[in-house]
């Protein structure tokens, strides 16, 4: 339901929830919707161990959202690595890390590549948006259990 709320509320053409592996090594997608969601599901999957140095293991290790595009600090933007751009080539993207109990078990991905349409900060204000309330009722199920 999040997946389709940002997709559809925020207006983004693929959208991913990806988690990190039991070993913690690897990010990899779970959930995708939106265009070629099969191919990016099977595709998105990164390395985040320590010596990683990609976007993906910045985002886990700051826990902050983001927003990539053409005006990021070159310190972000040197983070998108070949592997990232065989993914989301030169396309703005969000990202924002998932937490539960004050672990990080994700992410939220969000871009508009297909459409090439742009991102600006509303919209990426409305994806951090959706990402917190998703939060909320993960930990919410999770304290149940």
């Amino acid at each position: 339901m999040v997946l389709e709320g940002i997709s559809r509320g925020v207006g983004m053409d693929r959208v991913l929830f990806a988690m990190l592996t039991p070993d913690r090594k690897l990010l990899k997608a779970r959930y995708t919707v939106g265009w070629d969601a099969i191919k990016l599901k099977q595709e998105f999957s990164f390395d985040v161990l320590p010596e990683s140095a990609n976007v993906f293991r910045y985002l886990l290790e700051t826990g902050e959202a983001i927003y990539v595009d053409s005006h990021s600090p070159y310190n972000i933007r040197i983070m998108v690595t070949e592997s990232v751009k065989e993914i989301v080539d030169d396309a703005p993207f969000f990202a924002m890390p998932i937490k539960v109990a004050g672990r990080t078990i994700g992410i939220f991905y969000a871009d508009r590549k297909p459409s090439k349409r742009e991102l600006n900060e509303e919209l990426y204000s409305s994806f951090k948006h959706f990402c917190q309330q998703a939060m909320l009722g993960i930990a919410h199920i999770s304290a149940r259990h």
